[in-house]
């Protein structure tokens, strides 16, 4: 059944190309803020500080949404286990509708978290109410209201299931042309094929402090930078480094053959199985967490707008569970695979926030396929530290120091904890719903 036709994937990839992305012989001498990374997170970012007046360039070393972003499955949910998180997702879709929905290509169609335990129907209910109070709705469903939404549902293999209305999926290559768009009007500046060689500091009596980049066709002078460079977020560009606590791993999908009678049907999640579907045209995506995650050491500098070949036998388990929550999936064949690198932090959670060693440094890294849905709330966040030099909010959850410095420089540690974390079987309920 399962047939991997990876090289055509590859040739439909679309990278952006757009009149707001200024040529390399447009190097700015002085900015107030640099940000490095073209994927969203840094597209995000650039958007927030142009929106504050705020001089800023964004570089990427190669074209913008080349790492992560271009094969992201584009989910967005709206329900966590904390108010600071629920924000977040509030604010980021906030975003989607200053851009417009159609020209990020946001589209509203729900998802459903399904249980199978009386328990996690309690917990849900729980997720629920503190939703309600913050003022996003979601309602407990039976197994056959469930099916209703979502026909293929096999009623038997599942007890209930929490209904988010404002859930959704959004296109990365979409919603990251609007930013950069937006940005451009606001005066940004975006730099595609320029590298960040190194981040320039100087030393004083209160340690080191940015005063610029230099790149690989001059230098810029800038009072704050902004590591966004996902994969490569690790990379050594500042000397002595601040150890980063996250690893990259292969994280796959696959879309399904043509399914009849598909419709706008919500995205489904269930974190027993490990599983998430979403709709795309009249096919599925079907993705998941596997109980063995494949490690990747060193992803290289011009891994731009490339795949790995997907392990068939690392993801059949993924395969056979969502057989096991939809039957008639059985019958249906495999259009394409998408194996891409990810970035997963130790808690599955991004990290975000001033650097360790150096004033005017701060990091937007691992957010653990968690980018799409946390873009905007984030980049309002690190917007707001950088303008006003600390945050509003209480961004203990994703700040860098939540982890213990000495714990953080520990390479076997960091790759056995992240890897523990990956799959949904090694997490308690308390840690339901963050993915």
């Amino acid at each position: 059944m399962i047939r991997s036709v990876l090289n055509a994937v590859k040739r439909n990839l679309k990278p952006i190309r757009s009149k707001t992305v200024t040529t390399s012989s447009n190097l700015p001498l002085q900015v107030d803020a640099v940000v490095i990374g073209g994927g969203v997170i840094g597209c995000s970012i650039l958007y927030q500080l142009s929106k504050r007046g705020v001089r800023v360039l964004l570089v990427e070393r190669g074209k913008l949404t080349c790492g992560t972003t271009f094969h992201t499955a584009g989910l967005v949910w709206s329900l966590r286990h904390s108010q600071f998180e629920i924000e977040m997702l509030k604010r980021t879709k906030r975003v989607f509708s200053e851009l417009g929905a159609d020209n990020c290509g946001w589209i509203n169609n729900g998802s459903l978290f399904i249980a199978h335990s009386k328990e996690e129907l309690r917990e849900f209910a729980v997720l629920s109410e503190l939703g309600k109070s913050l003022g996003v709705n979601s309602f407990i469903l039976s197994e056959s209201e469930a099916r209703e939404l979502f026909p293929l549902l096999e009623s038997k293999n599942f007890i209930g299931a929490l209904y988010s209305p404002d859930d959704g999926v959004v296109d990365p290559y979409l919603l990251c042309s609007a930013l950069i768009k937006a940005s451009r009007r606001l005066n940004g500046t975006v730099l595609e094929n320029c590298s960040v060689k190194e981040i320039l500091f100087d030393q004083n009596e209160q340690g080191r402090k940015v005063r610029g980049v230099l790149t690989d066709i001059g230098s810029v002078e800038a009072d704050c930078v902004i590591n966004a460079r996902g994969l490569w977020s690790n990379q050594s560009i500042m000397g002595k480094d601040t150890p980063l606590p996250f690893i990259t791993m292969k994280h796959s999908y696959v879309v399904t053959d043509t399914i009849q009678n598909l419709n706008k049907w919500p995205n489904i999640r269930d974190h027993d199985l490990s599983i998430y579907f979403r709709v795309q045209g009249q096919s599925l995506i079907i993705g998941g967490y596997e109980s063995n995650p494949t490690v990747v050491n060193n992803v290289p500098n011009d891994f731009q707008f490339s795949l790995y070949e997907m392990d068939w036998t690392t993801f059949e388990p993924l395969m056979q569970n969502a057989i096991k929550l939809c039957p008639t999936l059985e019958s249906v064949g495999i259009k394409s695979s998408i194996c891409g690198p990810e970035a997963f932090s130790i808690d599955r959670k991004p990290i975000v926030g001033p650097d360790y060693h150096i004033n005017g440094l701060f990091h937007a890294c691992a957010f653990s396929s968690n980018g799409m849905m946390l873009s905007g709330g984030v980049a309002e966040r690190v917007a707001h530290w950088v303008v006003n030099g600390m945050s509003s909010v209480d961004v203990g959850l994703y700040d860098l120091k939540r982890f213990d410095s000495e714990k953080a420089m520990d390479k076997a540690w960091i790759q056995q904890k992240c890897v523990e974390n990956y799959s949904n079987k090694s997490r308690s309920k308390q840690t339901i719903l963050k993915m």
